[in-house]
């Protein structure tokens, strides 16, 4: 992600300075800000420079935020797996390619054994045979799409869904409507992956299988590599992997074929493949690689071979790699389908790693303030308002976000903390009365009536500590 700064000087000179400035009657504006474009009647907005980290932050009446990054970087997608935990509850669960920011996504009945992701949705198969598919960013639901699947896999644009039942060859639309037969005799064939949009790969004791996305009646499949491996597809760069008899091959995807391009040996067991979106590594499953079923990643090279372990709690599926996000629309979305007073951003070079947004009763009444210097090690912003009623945050990885405030109970506002360093959200402070603070040499010190402290720092969730003065460094 790239920060312009000229561009962000002229809309600073353009929107005023300070007080209400843009918020009232004026017809709503559009101000470009980092990698934001945000739509309403606005403050003028605040850019904080921190050590390393970059934090914007724009308050008012937000009728529209969307995020466009031109960059994505690899920080910023997420491992899918499926796992079990106390209780034996199954739940699908994301974490970030180095096996922090770890999320349960959703608890299902049945145990994931295949897991396909876009940018919006991740489609599963469980043991008994349903395909469903859950919100990327999280869902208590999953909506079952068909039953009696055997296996299935997704189109690169996501568009469709390729699936079998029995050895009868379907595919449908992502929403699982438009079905249509491909071919009805396809005994003993898996699928494990679509090269493109317009054909698949199958799985089968006899090696890798393409197959046309068609209607169609007759046998149609191209054998491609022998033996039945382990397979991972890179659509976007056109290469084939695949993991057979402790040996990883790497191949590349020809117009009708696959030629082969290196191949190494490897050691201990690999039950699944997914390729990272920039092409550089693979995820893999390994059944009791050090006593509980682990996660774990390696180069796509195969001559670097090496288990880099990320999850090792009972992790029993094949992995997905969800893609590069380019752009997603933060305003109106998720809860925040009126609007919102408040979005707060960090950037770190190519990454964005937290986003915050907010809202309140009277989304006039919002004004954010900056209230200590940027000499401590945090960036810190303070929100006040008539009376707060949502507040979110998300992390770099597939922006899925968690709740501090979720109604409105009588805050007025509070305080949030960013790493001047990495950019990551640090802690949240809300408060029911105005604060009194002091700045200290090293910290922002805030007393009063009715606080909650968050510590979110490496956490996705965080317990409040209440008390009557905390300090924010």
């Amino acid at each position: 992600m790239k920060r312009n700064y000229a561009l962000f000087l002229a809309i600073l000179i353009l929107a005023g300075c300070g007080g209400e400035a843009g918020v009232a009657s004026a017809p709503p504006s559009e101000i470009s800000a980092g990698s934001f474009r945000v739509t309403g009647q606005m403050k003028a907005p605040l850019v904080a420079a921190g050590t390393s980290a970059t934090v914007y932050a724009l308050s008012g009446a937000i009728t529209k935020a969307t995020m466009s990054d031109l960059n994505p970087t690899i920080e910023e997608t997420e491992i899918i797996f499926g796992r079990l935990g106390a209780g034996s509850v199954y739940s699908l669960v994301g974490c970030s390619p180095d096996g922090s920011n770890v999320r349960t996504i959703h608890a299902t009945t049945g145990l994931p054994t295949q897991i396909f992701a876009t940018t919006g949705w991740i489609y599963f198969r469980t043991l008994g045979g349903e395909l469903r598919r859950v919100a990327l960013a999280g869902s208590s639901t999953s909506t079952l799409l068909k039953s009696g699947v055997g296996s299935f896999a997704l189109t690169p644009d996501g568009t469709k869904i390729v699936f079998n039942q029995g050895s009868v060859f379907k595919f449908a639309n992502a929403d699982g409507s438009a079905e249509n037969t491909m071919i009805t005799d396809a005994s003993g064939h898996e699928f494990v992956g679509c090269p493109d949009n317009a054909n698949a790969y199958t799985s089968h004791p006899g090696g890798v299988y393409r197959i046309a996305i068609q209607a169609a009646s007759s046998f149609n499949l191209t054998r491609v590599v022998a033996g039945r491996p382990q397979v991972a597809v890179d659509s976007f760069n056109r290469r084939l992997y695949t993991h057979y008899a402790n040996s990883l091959t790497k191949l590349a995807i020809g117009a009708d074929s696959v030629t082969f391009t290196e191949s190494a040996t490897t050691t201990g067991n690999v039950a699944g493949l997914a390729c990272s979106p920039d092409g550089k590594s693979l995820a893999s499953y390994s059944p009791n690689a050090v006593a509980t079923d682990s996660i774990f990643t390696c180069s796509s090279n195969p001559a670097q071979f090496s288990r880099n372990m990320i999850a090792q709690e009972y992790a029993l599926s094949n992995p997905a790699w969800t893609p590069y996000i380019i752009s997603r629309q933060f305003v109106p979305a998720n809860v925040y389908t009126t609007g919102a007073a408040a979005l707060l951003f960090s950037e770190f070079g190519k990454r964005m790693p937290a986003i915050v947004l907010a809202d309140c009763t009277t989304r006039a009444s919002m004004v954010v303030t900056k209230p200590v210097s940027d000499n401590l090690s945090n960036v810190i912003y303070r929100l006040d308002c008539d009376e707060l009623s949502k507040l979110h945050y998300t992390r770099a990885n597939s922006y899925s976000f968690n709740s501090i405030v979720t109604s409105a109970t009588g805050l007025k506002g509070c305080f949030v903390s960013f790493d001047a360093e990495s950019g990551e959200l640090a802690s949240v402070l809300t408060f029911t009365r105005a604060p009194v603070t002091r700045a200290t040499k090293t910290s922002l010190v805030v007393s009063g009536e009715g606080l909650a402290f968050y510590e979110l720092r490496g956490k996705f969730a965080a317990v409040p500590k209440t008390g009557s003065e905390f300090s924010l460094r």
